[in-house]
């Protein structure tokens, strides 16, 4: 039969059945007794052994329905541990007091529990009732501990039960203990001193690992505090500090809180790891390992984000395990390979491990529960930083002792290189003189070359210039010949309109008073109206003046726009507005931009003036406009952009021209600005349009740049100096 944990089996011999039966008698007898509470060494240990459990009940019972069950069964162990559960576990304590009446307190130091009651029963009445745990606004049950206390009164002689009822997503024990409120008191004070020593020493680690941070600029200590915080947090979350202190009205982030400290302290573990000891080019095969642990964490938060409580916590806890199996593993490799920072990781990791096995052991009940087993990743961890500390401060002398080696190997080839310039030097002497004889026969011949390349080049330019007047003089004419057409195809309309105007006006006039029939003429006007259609005639011409206005604005934009960039041979220096110049620019060169290609204009209305050759800019914006729309004809996108805008800080003018065009590899990039170099088809450029932009921009002590990627497009980001 199954009663409880005990498994009995059936017992033909006498002897066997003699133990069964002295076995009921110590359940039966361990069910009735009651532990006096007035007993010292009933206080301050463990009760597993004085209570009764009722394991893996539905959640949805009641103290009412559990108070009548008549199967609780005695535990056997100081602290009954019932792993990972969905079930509700219950145990039940029963309580006399041979002493004087005072106050007592029940104490269940598990506090990362999700929900625990308790409750004061005499007589099969419930006479107090307390609901705690991580699901409970922490307001509503903390007192003066982390751990769940539940204060009770015996009276002298009087006897009574207390029902204790647990469930939770993580694993589930039930280390409980008596205390009168006096010496509970030392208890607790023992317990804050132990969390105020190991928040004490993570705090000074991370000061400490900042400030060296700080004087190194080396990126693993700032990562090891990153970890030291999670590490921190978590120890701290896992003893029941954050929940009640922090946060008390959150408890649903109380609960994830124990599933997300505990995966992301082991991320931020890989993390610093990797970087620490450079795993991925040391041991790149291990390293991809530590990928699949960090996925495993990941779902696991996922799953506890959706309420998979257990399965999450046993999917951290076992992957924690193999985890710092591997950590040890792949460090041991590398100190075996001879590095020195893989040893000392190596010696401080095994502490944490050693802690870490401790405490998952504990929780499949592998270990006894205890202070040890209960704290046992805490210390692991309150030795691993330290330790790792040491490991990050030997980094320090090792590095320091690399840059000497480095140092002294530099020294060596710098005297070696000397050496080798002393011999070289008069070899070269000797060619140099020769080689001054060629030169000044080729200056001779070179500088006859640059005089004809110069003439050349003049021409070239002025052909340049012309092939720019003629671009301008036929986008002016395009754009004069729009608005002019408005006004034209205009007029012939609105002549026809005020004709029939005129026709009822003349109508209105034959009227005289002394006409008797003016009722009739009047009919006969209204007659017209309605076949000439007056209201309509107003609406159009009131359209045809508006047409005619909008036409005449275009012109007068236009001329603007011409008497701005006709300012080409202006060699004098002035200040001038470089949008202005932008906006006549791009009045001139619009019939050159299809009517596909989107012209996006950002200014900065707030740019100052600056000193420039405004014609020059004007020819400089002109060319790279135009390049850039033509870039975009051949991308062969739906969408064909150029974005222009302007911006100014307190030195420079900013002018970015970018285009979605077919861009450049770097070596046409590096070529754009040399004279007669050419992407275009023969005939259709020559070549000097990049290279005049270059010396505009040199004479304005200015600087241009060239940003291209092949098949997205290209900018060109002007800087023109505010002083010059």
């Amino acid at each position: 039969m199954n009663t409880g944990n005990f498994q009995v089996k059936e017992i033909n011999s006498k002897w066997g059945k003699q133990t069964v039966l002295l076995l009921v008698l110590v359940i039966i007898h361990s069910s009735l007794s009651a532990l006096d509470v007035n007993q010292k060494d009933s206080q301050g240990s463990f009760l597993g052994e004085n209570i009764l459990l009722l394991e893996k009940q539905s959640p949805d019972l009641s103290i009412q329905d559990i108070i009548t069950r008549d199967d609780f069964v005695a535990s056997d162990v100081p602290v009954p541990n019932f792993f990972v559960s969905d079930y509700a576990q219950w145990a039940k304590v029963e309580l006399s007091n041979s002493g004087e009446a005072q106050e007592y307190l029940i104490e269940l130091s598990q506090p990362t529990l999700a929900e625990v009651s308790f409750f004061f029963v005499k007589d099969g009445v419930v006479l107090d009732q307390l609901d705690a745990g991580l699901s409970v606004n922490a307001s509503e049950w903390y007192k003066e501990s982390v751990n769940f206390i539940f204060p009770f009164t015996l009276d002298q002689n009087e006897e009574a039960s207390i029902y204790i009822r647990t469930r939770s997503g993580d694993q589930v024990a039930m280390p409980l203990k008596i205390f009168e409120r006096v010496s509970y008191q030392e208890a607790l004070f023992d317990q804050t001193l132990f969390f105020g020593i190991y928040a004490g020493i993570f705090l000074v680690m991370m000061l400490y690992n900042i400030f060296v941070y700080f004087s190194t600029r080396d990126r693993s200590y700032l990562l090891y505090v990153f970890y030291i915080v999670v590490v921190g947090l978590t120890q701290a979350n896992y003893l029941g500090y954050l929940f009640p202190l922090i946060y008390p009205s959150v408890p649903d982030l109380a609960v994830f809180g124990t599933y997300f400290f505990g995966a992301f302290s082991g991320v931020f573990a890989v993390v610093f790891m990797r970087y620490f000891l450079r795993t991925n080019k040391r041991t790149p095969m291990l390293d991809r390992g530590f990928k699949i642990f960090v996925s495993i964490y990941f779902i696991a938060t996922f799953l506890a984000v959706f309420e998979y409580h257990n399965l999450s916590y046993q999917i951290i806890q076992l992957n924690a395990m193999l985890l710092a199996v591997f950590m040890i593993v792949v460090a041991t490799r590398l100190a075996l390979q001879g590095y020195r920072d893989a040893k000392f990781f190596l010696i401080s990791w095994s502490s944490f491990l050693l802690g870490v096995c401790v405490f998952v052991a504990k929780d499949y009940g592998l270990l006894e529960y205890s202070w040890f087993t209960y704290n046992g990743m805490v210390l692991g961890s309150a030795i691993e930083v330290i330790l790792l500390s040491f490991a990050l401060a030997d980094r320090i002398n090792q590095l320091k002792k690399e840059k000497d080696q480095e140092q002294a190997a530099r020294l060596i080839a710098i005297e070696e290189n000397e050496r080798m310039v002393r011999e070289q030097n008069i070899v070269l002497e000797a060619k140099v003189e020769n080689r001054t004889k060629e030169l000044e026969q080729s200056n001779n011949e070179l500088n006859t070359t640059l005089s004809n390349l110069k003439e050349a080049q003049s021409q070239l330019v002025d052909a340049e210039k012309m092939a720019s007047l003629g671009q301008m003089t036929a986008g002016i004419a395009h754009e004069l010949n729009n608005p002019i057409n408005f006004v034209s195809s205009n007029v012939m309309p609105l002549r026809r309109d005020l004709d029939d105007v005129f026709e009822v006006l003349s109508a209105y006039e034959k009227l005289k008073p002394e006409d008797q029939n003016l009722k009739r003429a009047f009919e006969e006007i209204e007659e017209l109206k309605e076949d000439i259609e007056l209201t309509f005639i107003k609406d159009e011409i009131s359209s045809l003046l508006n047409g005619i206005e909008e036409g005449a604005n275009r012109t007068a934009t236009i001329v603007k726009g011409l008497r701005v960039f006709s300012r080409l041979d202006e060699d004098a220096l002035k200040r001038a507005d470089v949008n202005e110049c932008l906006d006549s620019t791009l009045i001139v060169v619009k019939s050159a931009i299809d009517g596909d290609v989107v012209v996006d204009r950002n200014f900065d209305e707030s740019l100052p003036r600056i000193n420039c050759y405004p014609g020059k800019l004007n020819q400089v914006f002109m060319n790279i406009i135009t390049n850039a729309a033509q870039a975009t004809k051949k991308n062969g996108k739906e969408e064909k952009k150029v974005e222009i805008s302007s911006s100014h800080d307190d030195n420079f003018v900013y002018i970015r021209i970018s285009d979605n065009g077919v861009g450049m590899d770097e070596k046409t990039k590096a070529k754009i600005f040399d004279p007669f170099f050419t992407t275009k088809e023969v005939g259709e450029g020559t070549g000097l349009g990049l290279s005049i932009v270059l010396g505009i921009m040199n004479d304005h002590k200015g600087k241009i740049e060239v940003n291209s990627t092949l098949g997205e497009g290209t900018e060109f980001l002007l800087t023109l100096s505010r002083s010059l």
